[in-house]
């Protein structure tokens, strides 16, 4: 692990804090004050020494969540850093003395920040070590913050072989990522005509699950229509390639029965490539989504599947079918 790749990726990390408040699945490590990032460095970088000196590899998402696994261990741990609340809440002896209290108590104990930690992929709950500043070795950060949460990880040893977080980064912004950059694009940014479109979808129907390309976003929902297509503007893809561009590189159609529907319409590809990727997380495999296909011989409008998916309204009717 290089300590400082983490930091930097960290700090990197703070400008999309302001969008993480719109994700209910964001937990950033450290809040994006700068003035409490700066404080909190000299600690952070104690903590993952130590955690290093563990055997444990750190990795940090999007929004600056940092999660440290351990391949021997077979556990993860979600780490956050915080104000101790309870701490600035104490009100100073002087206020209270001029008040007419008599102050027996001047001094609190003096740890004003919290480490937060969650063993990923758990049914866990979130525990808290308060702490001071005042730390000057890695044996002693080992001694705060590493042994206490290796005794309390023995009742969730050996369940992940690999990073949770390192496979979210991998893969496809998750919808509850991609709902949080539409909503934050819907308030802040001007022009966003699709993503703005995205958020008011999303805020007014429950949506079933969503696809999103290069092309726009396809949102299935469950009232009459079923299916609704946006499509990204100049604004959409300068916002999208900003922060996240995966969203815009290429799909791939990996289901052997939709390939067969060649099309350089991009609507049409698009469209396909949500079709591919619905029956996939139906069904879990290849062949039984191309089964799936088969099998449905006839739909209302008297078609076979492999005449409905040669034009984009057809396969938004293999979609709507899809999704049920």
């Amino acid at each position: 692990m290089n300590i400082n790749n983490v930091i930097r990726a960290l700090r990197q990390a703070r400008k999309t804090q302001p969008i993480s408040i719109y994700c209910k699945d964001a937990k950033p490590c450290v809040p994006a004050d700068r003035s409490f990032f700066d404080e909190i460095t000299p600690v952070l970088k104690l903590l993952l020494k130590a955690f290093k000196v563990a055997g444990f590899t750190a990795h940090v998402s999007r929004w600056g969540e940092l999660a440290l696994h351990s391949p021997t261990l077979c556990i993860e741990i979600l780490i956050r850093i915080s104000p101790n609340i309870n701490y600035m809440n104490r009100v100073s002896a002087k206020k209270l003395e001029d008040t007419g209290y008599e102050v027996v108590e001047v001094e609190p104990p003096r740890k004003p920040f919290i480490v937060s930690y969650f063993f990923n992929g758990t049914a866990s709950k979130w525990r808290y070590i308060p702490f001071d500043n005042e730390f000057v070795s890695v044996e002693s950060a080992y001694t705060a913050f590493i042994a206490p949460m290796l005794k309390t990880s023995k009742p969730f040893q050996g369940r992940l072989q690999t990073s949770l977080l390192q496979k979210k980064n991998e893969s496809l912004p998750s919808e509850s990522t991609f709902y949080a950059f539409a909503r934050y694009a819907a308030i802040h940014i001007n022009k966003t005509y699709g993503l703005s479109q995205v958020s008011e979808i999303v805020d007014k129907k429950f949506v079933h699950t969503a696809f999103f390309g290069s092309y726009g976003a396809l949102l299935l929902t469950h009232d009459w229509h079923g299916a609704t297509t946006v499509i990204w503007h100049d604004k959409d893809r300068d916002f999208l390639a900003k922060y996240i561009p995966e969203i815009l590189a290429p799909y791939a159609v990996n289901c052997p029965s939709i390939s067969q529907a060649y099309t350089e319409d991009t609507e049409h590809q698009f469209l396909l490539g949500s079709l591919d990727k619905a029956l996939l997380d139906k069904y879990g495999s290849v062949t039984s989504a191309e089964n799936w296909l088969e099998e449905k011989h006839y739909f209302t409008d008297k078609k076979p599947p492999k005449e409905l998916i040669q034009t984009s309204s057809g396969v938004m009717k293999l979609l709507t079918f899809a999704k049920t």
